[in-house]
């Protein structure tokens, strides 16, 4: 399906309210079509929840506020009101303690203000433009200030005239990547409290359109859908309950479709001061939409990614050696690197890796690696501080087949073997201490 066009996007609407004179979302209804795009685990028109898409790690977003403004400076956006909106996004998908969004589900997804741009330079991970046009949110502006989509979430701040927000159309409908994949928010809605006294003055406004970017659809999407088939009608989500129509203001209960609505959902069309929640499931189709149609939006966090075990002990070098990862946990995106410090200086080793974690004497220090053993060639010469480095390649064996295949959902366990002639033990070779990975699509 071709993306929306500006005017398009305009006449198909979400549901209008009655209360305000802008909508609460422009962002395009998906239609039942694109059936059986893959993955099904979170297509456009088909969701089923996996175990890899647990949040068992944290995903890390980089944001750029592309703050528009009209001429005479009107739309105007502090460094601090940006922050706080970024506050309220962590708050929110995080789950917080003692936050507004305390009650929901943790997502374990986080955004930062990008700190280099897509040139390496340092930023403060904010723009600003005056340009009336563009204010009006009119004109194709994306074409010129437009980051990096792959990597970096690009949210646009301007008067837009339809809504509080909205975002231009769905990852797995293909826009991911290109100019126009964006999030755009009215000015007066971003930042707590921006604007008292209206119902979106708590920056949920942020919440709902990037919930959008990473794949949701409304609470009320497609009416009652059916119960016997949640996963591929309605918002595709099983345990937000069906919703006929949008709800606004705050009212203690709704029902519609047989039972309560989840008027407390962030997709939902509620106030903001009584938004509070993504629900389990929704959480998993958002880190499945980053696992597949964003996979180089997100980095997972190096203190996130691997867990040390085991004890390494002191070499000719005379520290102990470790041995720690970078990159991502992810098959798909290939980039995971394995170091290894403090190792025997200008010495040959090798990294492997197997299923179980042991501490038995071996050499001049531990094995912390058990099970079947899978070796990762070549042999590596550490450099003058007895530093190496290994990159895995998920294509090649044994990482991509046979017993020894890392596959999503699997946990490993590494260590660096290396030669150490000139230890304290005479056996000629130590160790470092073990790392063990989970891994995901």
């Amino acid at each position: 399906m071709a993306r929306f066009s500006f005017a398009i996007l305009v006449f198909i609407l979400c549901t209008a309210s009655a209360e305000a004179q802008r909508e609460r979302c422009g962002t395009p209804e998906p239609t039942p079509t694109g059936a059986g795009v893959v993955p099904s685990d979170c297509g456009y028109w088909t969701n089923s929840p996996q175990p890899q898409y647990e949040p068992s790690c944290y995903y890390d977003v980089q944001v750029v506020f592309h703050v528009i403004q009209s001429n005479s400076g009107a739309g105007f956006l502090s460094a601090g009101t940006i922050q706080d909106q970024i506050d309220i996004l962590n708050e929110d998908f995080q789950a917080i303690p003692g936050s507004p969004g305390a009650p929901g589900t943790d997502s374990r997804i986080r955004f930062h203000l990008a700190t280099t741009d897509p040139s390496g330079n340092p930023t403060t991970g904010i723009t600003y433009s005056n340009n009336n046009n563009w204010f009006q949110d009119s004109g194709s502006y994306w074409n010129s200030l437009a980051w990096d989509t792959n990597r970096y979430l690009n949210i646009y701040t301007n008067e837009v005239p339809c809504c509080y927000g909205y975002v231009s159309d769905f990852p797995s409908q293909g826009i991911a990547g290109q100019a126009d994949d964006r999030v755009v928010l009215w000015w007066e809605a971003v930042g707590r409290q921006a604007t008292s006294g209206w119902p979106g003055n708590m920056g949920r406004t942020a919440t709902h359109e990037v919930g959008h970017y990473m794949g949701l659809y409304h609470t009320f999407c497609g009416g009652c859908g059916s119960a016997a088939a949640c996963d591929s009608t309605g918002d595709l989500i099983c345990d937000t309950n069906p919703q006929a129509n949008p709800n606004y203001g705050c009212a203690s209960s709704e029902t519609s479709c047989g039972s309560s609505d989840p008027y407390h959902n962030y997709m939902d069309y509620t106030d903001d001061v009584c938004l509070w929640e993504f629900t389990p499931e929704q959480v998993n189709r958002m880190r499945c939409t980053l696992t597949y149609w964003r996979p180089d939006l997100y980095e997972v966090c190096s203190s996130d990614l691997g867990t040390n075990f085991c004890t390494s002990v002191a070499n000719s070098s005379g520290s102990p050696a470790t041995i720690s990862v970078s990159g991502q946990a992810s098959i798909l995106a290939n980039d995971m690197t394995l170091s290894a410090a403090s190792s025997a200086i200008q010495t040959v080793g090798l990294f492997f890796y197997g299923a179980n974690q042991v501490q038995v004497p071996f050499g001049d220090g531990f094995r912390c690696v058990g099970g079947m053993l899978f070796r990762l060639p070549p042999p590596l010469s550490s450099d003058t501080s007895g530093a190496v480095q290994r990159a895995l390649d998920f294509t090649q064996s044994p990482l991509s087949s046979g017993p020894g295949e890392i596959q999503p959902g699997s946990t490993w366990n590494f260590q660096y073997w290396f030669r150490d002639p000139f230890g304290t033990g005479g056996a000629g070779f130590n160790l470092s201490d073990g790392l063990s990975i989970n891994f995901f699509p």
